[in-house]
């Protein structure tokens, strides 16, 4: 408070002495001077209050309104495209055009695999769509883009396996829109999650816009969700394996 004090009120302190009472001193001195200096020479930043960020870098809301135009492009053809296809991961990353997406009719029935498939599939090339995807290998590709959507999976037959036990499934299905809810994370902030765990970005530089003082609780509380999503991911490998060894008929999409 001290050191943010002396910064935000534009302080200024003069040392009664030589400018050097943290020397071979056995009772903190009281020079408000060399304290500051302290703070400094130990490496204390202060970061801009969040008036000075709105002004001075609009960089954030330039990142908000592209992740918000892209994700509803990406939106609008998951809900009005369709394909039979069945690509690998290497596939679509070596040829986004590999899935031979016709208009979805409005009797056409789709079933939870294949909702899930496409909703993959929608993601995989929204990410692809970033300009540094371009510099990456195909190692580093299929590395960052196995990211957990931690959406809902589950064809009619996972839940007849579970039929004795369907809290199970509940649990994994609710864990992720149940956190979400209850944070009351915003759209904004959910494009930023999204990205979070793809390429890192400013979601603690939003929090300080919208939040203020507050801005480091709910950066900590909306990064929890990556423990949540983790855990989730892991339970849906579980039920997934699970499920393959007692109907190993059922054909599982390669992506």
């Amino acid at each position: 408070m001290f050191f943010r004090r002396t910064i935000v009120e534009n302080l200024t302190y003069h040392c009664k002495k030589l400018k050097k009472c943290f020397e071979n001193f056995q009772i903190l001195p009281n020079c408000q001077f060399c304290r500051y200096q302290k703070c400094v020479e130990l490496g204390m930043e202060l970061t801009p209050p969040p008036t000075t960020v709105v002004h001075s870098d609009t960089r954030l809301s330039d990142l908000l309104e592209k992740l918000t135009e892209m994700d509803r492009r990406r939106y609008l053809k998951l809900i009005s495209s369709y394909s039979v296809d069945d690509p690998s991961l290497d596939e679509v990353l070596k040829d986004r055009k590999v899935m031979n997406m016709e208009t979805r009719v409005p009797d056409a029935h789709v079933t939870a695999h294949e909702w899930a498939f496409l909703d993959v599939y929608s993601y995989i090339v929204h990410f692809c769509n970033f300009d540094f995807i371009d510099q990456l290998g195909m190692e580093d590709k299929v590395d960052c883009l196995l990211t957990p959507t931690g959406e809902d999976v589950y064809p009619k037959d996972v839940h007849l396996l579970f039929k004795k036990s369907p809290g199970i499934l509940n649990r994994i299905c609710c864990e992720i829109v149940g956190r979400l809810i209850e944070l009351k994370v915003t759209n904004e902030e959910y494009l930023l999650l999204i990205l979070i765990f793809f390429c890192n970005p400013a979601l603690f530089q939003y929090c300080q816009l919208i939040y203020q003082s507050h801005a480091p609780s709910r950066y900590n509380d909306l990064l929890s969700m990556c423990h949540v999503i983790n855990r989730t991911n892991s339970d849906l490998q579980y039920v997934s394996m699970m499920f393959q060894c007692c109907v190993p008929s059922f054909k599982f999409k390669k992506l």
